[in-house]
């Protein structure tokens, strides 16, 4: 009997775990992005909103509006696309926490030059070869302006221009590689803006085992730095922060829903409670 109340009170304390852990989420809408006349014919407006939605939701981060749920909002409000000043509203009846809304501001698919310079230089050896037949012959480039409004307040917490580029064998396959690329340039700086952090529960070695996972967005290779906790930070009577001191830093080796395992350059700095948090990104 005793046992069994033990496993069950484990069991329930996993449950409640993922309960806060999903609740924890933020929900994000991605509005209709505005296209641009140039290769309109393969609708870059649509191929950019989908790459964002793909992106911020494998992510595991955030809570992403359903497309048919958008499109349904829009249709209420009588919205094609939504300027800065409907974007709350869109938002709001949405039920997210934030919305993304934004216009693409170039599309272009030129030729890859990566081909031109493989002849060249074989050229110079009096060498044929058919390696450019292996190189992709099209390389797209995507540039959009987004902003990232807060719903609750109003406010704008970051606007910026993301630009992404890759090559593929089509001028759709191009544009779509393209357009994930500039997307993923937008999820780091949303990423830094809602940075993550975590505790060190276990210590084996150069190894610290964190109580974040994937399910709070971590991946195998992101970078971490280990902090030690010091000193609140008090104005007007609030504690408003903490003046952490780092003590190392690591990369994430293993992945999993609840946990991971951080490798560290340090193993004699690590210690219990430390705070991991990502390094912050560059786009």
């Amino acid at each position: 009997m005793k046992k069994f109340s033990v496993a069950l009170i484990l069991t329930l304390i996993i449950f409640c775990s993922a309960i806060q852990t999903e609740a924890a989420k933020k929900t994000v809408a991605v509005t209709p992005f505005e296209g641009i006349a140039t290769y309109e014919q393969y609708e870059v407006g649509a191929i950019l909103t989908e790459q964002l939605i793909n992106v911020i939701h494998s992510s595991r981060q955030f809570t992403v509006v359903e497309n048919t749920q958008m499109q349904a909002v829009l249709q209420r409000m009588g919205f094609d696309n939504l300027s800065g000043n409907t974007a709350v509203e869109f938002g709001n009846l949405t039920g997210a926490n934030y919305t993304i809304v934004g216009k693409v501001t170039m599309a272009a698919i030129e030729p890859n030059t990566t081909r031109n310079v493989i002849d060249g230089v074989l050229g110079l050896f009096g060498k044929r070869s058919n390696a450019t037949d292996m190189v992709n012959p099209h390389r797209g480039i995507v540039e959009f302006d987004a902003r990232f409004v807060d719903n609750e307040t109003g406010e704008i917490l970051f606007a910026n221009t993301f630009r992404g580029s890759d090559s593929a064998q089509s001028y759709e396959q191009a544009l779509h590689s393209a357009a994930r690329k500039a997307a993923e340039s937008f999820l780091v700086e949303l990423q830094n803006l809602n940075p993550f952090a975590a505790r060190v529960v276990e210590i084996s070695g150069n190894l610290a085992y964190i109580d974040q996972g994937s399910d709070s967005g971590l991946r195998v290779g992101d970078k971490m730095e280990i902090f030690r906790e010091g000193p609140p930070i008090i104005i007007n009577g609030r504690i408003v922060g903490t003046r952490d001191e780092k003590v190392t830093k690591g990369k994430i080796v293993e992945v999993y829903p609840e946990y991971a395992v951080c490798k560290v350059d340090k193993a004699q700095a690590l210690r219990k409670d430390l705070i991991v948090k990502r390094e912050q990104r560059n786009g």
